[in-house]
């Protein structure tokens, strides 16, 4: 080049050889040489090059970055290099240009390709800065030995540790003291064998707080398999692991329960099965799991999954009792706790159910039944004698004209009523339990049967107003007595539980398929605690002064069983210290 430089004369046609365009331009600016690669360049031939300006040929070069280089090495007498593009031709050229004491030599070549290479590099940095800063995890790179060379801003914004810190001394700054030695032991035990690397470890964010996260690092290797970078994310896990904790104390309660429980999908496969589970049904989770649930139910019982039918609604079920049936295929007493299973968007997909063995509890369920029915039937026999004597004494001084020993005895007559009404109510109790309350189904008129029974009843509560509203207009199938019974427990309830109020309303009402009794009235009314236990066996209401009133809990009971009995539902709405409406409904068939 130095020769070229030097003496112009140099044999210009060995130029015509090399890869490069060669352009050679007088001090006045015009093409005095171009070589083959030159002509193949711009795309024009030598003969329309020579004896002309370049800025006549290629006007669009005027006041470029190329003229102003071209006219430094004139005016400067040294050489420079200059990337530029051209417009008309839609191309970058790489120029090198060398002054001589005729004018420039200029050695060119198309470096398109490798500028657009370079532009695609630079818009996939960026495009990958991009997508990193946008990940909602944090995004590292490191060096083959492990020096990290790029956070993006999601490390620098959860850490607040700085960019020149990131390289040097982090771990210190950011990790946990009870993890930093395991994790930087584990990575740099990982780096000379170039295998995937994971580690769960706890990160301080720049408050101080520490949270749980994962880091997932691999390898990037050339084509002979040297690692040339590290590629790693760092992932926040905190819920996740608190969440596992969680579980994992429930997992050991549901393992260490007394209880089976059970959990199922919505179409009744078994997805989970506790060690209860399998002591109580013979059953291992092995056997059981990806079973229907059916396995346990009886036969005769297996529309008790209609269940599910409000479970779907999200409403749970708790202490239902019923049977079911073991690996052996004894039965088994139980009572279920049922809860619907949701997904994170709140959607129903399964059930969890606690089983619980009530075999003894039933048993001495029944020997208290048995013994209640017993003594009720010992104690009948006296009292009716009693009552049968009463009687005759009262005739007696009756017609003797002893009139002072009158009430006491109606007052010795009252109190075996009441003892007898105590001993019918535990005698229907024990039927109910054993399934032997009898009914004796008739045609009932309705509006007849509450008439009947408000005017039986008025005498026996003079304070209290006993009105009926309404009518049905309805017969209905069924026990009058024993719908007798329903409406007298209601009744004399609703008398008993208003002690400073003097109206009993009785309101009749008839839809299409249904006959609705209500009876209402102004007492102390029950609290919305207790309103869904007013119908359990030996139930007592209190008032807002926690007196108890008298009773044994069972009219109620009794009341609910028989219209269960009758296909009907009854129900109650209270307000405590404004009284309270109980409701029956009938089916009319």
């Amino acid at each position: 080049m130095q020769q070229i430089e030097q003496n112009t004369s140099y044999p210009l046609t060995l130029l015509d050889t090399i890869s490069e365009a060669v352009f050679v331009i007088d001090t006045t600016w015009r093409f005095t040489y171009v070589n083959t690669k030159a002509e193949e360049l711009v795309g024009k031939p030598r003969e329309a090059l020579l004896g002309n300006t370049i800025w006549d040929l290629f006007p669009e070069t005027v006041d470029t970055l190329l003229s102003t280089e071209m006219h430094c090495a004139v005016q400067q007498n040294t050489s420079t290099h200059v990337e530029a593009y051209y417009p008309p031709l839609q191309k970058w050229f790489e120029s090198r240009i060398y002054p001589s004491a005729d004018g420039l030599i200029i050695f060119s070549q198309d470096i398109t390709g490798r500028k657009q290479a370079e532009e695609a590099l630079q818009r996939s940095e960026e495009l990958l800065r991009t997508l990193a800063d946008t990940a909602p995890s944090i995004i590292w790179i490191a060096d083959p030995d492990g020096t990290i060379t790029f956070h993006n801003k999601q490390w620098i914004e959860y850490t607040g540790v700085s960019p020149q810190e990131n390289a040097t001394n982090w771990p210190e700054l950011v990790l946990h003291p009870d993890d930093l030695e395991r994790c930087m032991q584990a990575w740099q035990s990982t780096l000379p064998h170039g295998s995937n690397y994971e580690i769960e470890v706890r990160n301080k964010r720049y408050d101080g707080v520490y949270r749980w996260f994962i880091t997932r690092a691999k390898p990037l290797r050339d084509a002979s398999g040297r690692i040339t970078a590290w590629f790693g994310s760092t992932t926040d896990i905190h819920e996740r692991k608190l969440l596992e904790e969680e579980l994992g104390k429930y997992a050991a309660i549901v393992s260490s329960s007394y209880d089976a429980i059970v959990s199922k999908t919505l179409d009744g496969t078994i997805t989970s099965w506790n060690q209860a589970a399998g002591r109580m049904f013979g059953y291992t989770a092995e056997e059981a799991i990806g079973q229907p649930i059916t396995l346990i139910i009886p036969p005769e019982l297996h529309q008790e999954e209609d269940i599910i039918g409000k479970l779907r609604q999200g409403i749970g079920i708790q202490h239902y009792e019923t049977i079911r049936m073991r690996k052996d295929g004894t039965r088994v007493d139980v009572s279920l706790s049922i809860s619907p299973i949701k997904d994170s968007a709140g959607t129903i997909i399964g059930t969890a159910k606690i089983i619980r063995d009530i075999t003894e509890r039933r048993e001495l369920e029944r020997r208290k039944d048995e013994f209640i029915s017993m003594a009720s039937h010992e104690l009948k026999t006296p009292i009716t004698s009693l009552k049968g004597f009463t009687h005759l004494l009262l005739r007696k001084f009756e017609r003797q004209g002893l009139q002072e020993e009158m009430p006491l005895l109606n007052k010795m007559d009252a109190q075996m009523n009441r003892l007898v009404k105590l001993i019918n109510e535990l005698l229907d109790a024990s039927k109910i339990q054993a399934g032997r309350l009898d009914y004796e189904e008739e045609p009932v008129d309705i509006d007849a049967l509450v008439q009947e029974t408000v005017e039986m009843l008025q005498p026996t509560c003079p304070r209290h107003t006993l009105s009926v509203r309404g009518a049905t207009h309805a017969v209905i199938a069924g026990d009058k007595d024993r719908l007798g019974q329903v409406l007298t427990n209601l009744i004399t309830n609703a008398v008993k539980y208003s002690p400073r109020a003097t109206n009993v309303d009785i309101t009749l009402s008839a839809s299409k398929k249904t006959v609705t009794i209500s009876v209402r009235d102004y007492g102390v009314g029950i609290p919305k605690a207790h309103q869904k236990n007013i119908f359990d066996r030996f139930y007592r209401v209190y008032d807002a002064h926690d007196k108890l009133f008298p009773g044994l809990g069972m009219g109620l009971y009794i009341a609910c069983e028989i219209v269960k009995r009758h296909g009907g539902d009854i129900t109650v709405e209270s307000d405590e210290g404004k009284g309270s409406t109980f409701m029956v409904s009938l089916p009319l068939k």
